[in-house]
């Protein structure tokens, strides 16, 4: 079960990090340090559906160049919408591989905009949780938001 009286607290300590975050996905997009992970991981999808690079650059609208260097981990992944084409084209999981991109998803940034203090203080205290407390919380959410017609 989980401890809501603790979130609320979490809340509260994390106003200060709400308006960083809020800073910073308002700002340039998100990238990860080297971009190697993401790189790599792209590299082993598009080799295990047998994808040729140039192939995968013409489909998603990139040039070969840049998209072996992005393999290399020599330059940033790119923009949201080339990830998640890349994840469509290659039947990747598109939030891990926004995740590795470090790329911020477009509708996360809209509910961190929204509720920004609630929206940190739910994602720093279910970064605490197991994958079956993260379930239960899911699944808590999806049930509120429906029966308030996602207006609770």
């Amino acid at each position: 079960m989980i401890k809501w009286e603790s979130m609320s607290n979490t809340m509260t300590n994390t106003r200060s990090a709400s308006t960083a975050f809020t800073s910073a996905t308002s700002a340039a997009p998100q990238t990860a340090t080297d971009g190697a992970d993401f790189g790599a991981t792209l590299r082993s999808l598009r080799l295990a559906k047998g994808v040729g690079l140039r192939q995968l650059a013409r489909r998603i609208g990139i040039s070969p160049t840049y998209l072996s260097q992005v393999e290399r981990g020599d330059t940033a992944p790119p923009v949201e919408e080339r990830v998640l084409a890349m994840a469509q084209e290659l039947g990747g999981d598109p939030d891990e591989l926004l995740a590795l991109a470090g790329r911020i998803p477009t509708a996360v940034r809209a509910a961190m905009s929204r509720h920004p203090g609630e929206m940190t203080a739910l994602i720093v205290a279910a970064g605490q949780l197991s994958q079956e407390g993260l379930s239960e919380l899911i699944r808590a959410a999806e049930s509120i938001s429906k029966s308030a017609g996602g207006r609770h």
